[in-house]
C-alpha cells in the first residue's frame, strides 16, 4: 500500500513540475499556476485518466484552460512550442477535461491577441487602441467569421501598423502569433477587401 501510494505521489509531483516548467516558459503568472493547479486536482477526482499520453498533455491542458478562464489569451501552437507536447494532443485533453468538468469555457477573443501581440511587439498605444477598435469592428461586420481570432489579430496588427507609421514586417508579426506569414497575407487580403467600411469611423491620425 505505502509502495503504491509513494508511486502516486511521485506521479503527482512530476504532473504539478510539469504545470510550474510549462508556465514558465511561457511566463505565466502565479495565480494562472495557481488556477491550473486546482483544475488539475478536480480531475485527478473526476477519475480522468493521466497515464500513458495523458501524462504529458493533461499538465498542458490545464494551463490552457486556466488561461482560458483567465482572459489571458494562449495558442494552442504557444503551448505546444512550451511543452514539446503535439497541439493535438493538448487539444484532445483539453476536451477530454471540458467534457467530463462540464467546463463552461469563453473562446478568446480577436482583441484579446491583439492586446497581447500589440505588446510583445512594442507597438505605441496609439496603433495598439486603433487595432483593438478594427478588431472589434471586423467582427460586428463578420469579417472574422470562420477565421481563427488569432490570425485576424494578426493581419489587423499588420495592417493598422503600417497606416499608423508603426510599420513590422509580416515575419515579425508570423514569430509574435505563431502564425505563417502565407496565412496572414491571406486574411489580410481578404480584410483589404473591406477596408473601407472597416476603417470607417476609426481615428488614424
Amino acid at each position: 500500500m505505502r509502495r503504491q501510494e509513494s508511486a502516486t505521489a511521485r506521479r503527482i509531483e512530476g504532473l504539478l513540475a510539469k504545470i510550474q516548467e510549462v508556465a514558465d516558459a511561457l511566463a505565466l503568472p502565479k495565480s494562472i499556476v495557481e488556477l491550473a493547479t486546482d483544475v488539475y486536482a478536480e480531475a485527478e477526482k473526476s477519475g480522468v485518466s493521466m497515464r500513458g499520453p495523458e501524462k504529458d498533455s493533461i499538465p498542458v491542458a490545464v494551463l490552457f484552460i486556466a488561461c482560458r478562464k483567465s482572459g489571458n489569451a494562449r495558442s494552442l501552437k504557444e503551448f505546444e512550442a512550451a511543452s514539446g507536447v503535439p497541439k493535438k494532443r493538448i487539444g484532445k485533453s483539453f476536451m477530454t477535461l471540458s467534457k467530463t468538468l462540464d467546463l463552461d469555457m469563453v473562446q478568446a477573443s480577436t482583441q484579446d491577441y491583439v492586446r497581447r501581440f500589440c505588446s510583445r511587439l512594442g507597438l505605441p498605444n496609439k496603433t495598439q487602441s486603433i487595432a483593438n477598435d478594427v478588431a472589434q469592428r471586423a467582427d460586428e461586420l463578420g469579417l472574422s467569421s470562420g477565421k481563427s481570432p488569432i490570425a485576424v489579430a494578426a493581419s489587423v496588427i499588420y495592417l493598422v501598423a503600417a497606416y499608423t507609421d508603426a510599420k513590422r514586417s509580416l515575419q515579425e508579426i508570423s514569430d509574435v502569433s505563431m502564425i505563417g506569414e502565407k496565412n496572414v497575407k491571406v486574411v489580410c487580403k481578404e480584410l483589404n477587401k473591406s477596408r473601407v467600411t472597416l476603417f470607417e469611423g476609426v481615428l488614424m491620425t
